[in-house]
């Protein structure tokens, strides 16, 4: 269930619009620097505790793994 939920749409438009917020805001988020991100939201503790601080789960693992899934069907 778990990964179904990963791929709905809602879900990978999420990510499609965190992208966008942050190539807007900050810089140029291509797929590899989106990828980078995912990865980094798990491996830093300041980033995953920032982000599992919205949520009663795991936050950051769930959106990394969004994050994979979208690079991967949206490749550049």
């Amino acid at each position: 269930e778990f990964r179904r939920v990963l791929f709905r749409s809602e879900v990978q438009q999420i990510v499609k619009e965190w992208q966008q917020y942050i190539s807007e805001s900050f810089y140029k988020c291509d797929n590899q620097i989106l990828l980078y991100l995912g990865q980094l939201y798990i491996s830093d503790e300041r980033f995953s505790n920032y982000i599992n601080g919205f949520s009663s789960g795991n936050l950051a693992s769930f959106f990394s793994e969004a994050i994979n899934i979208f690079c991967a069907k949206n490749k550049e």
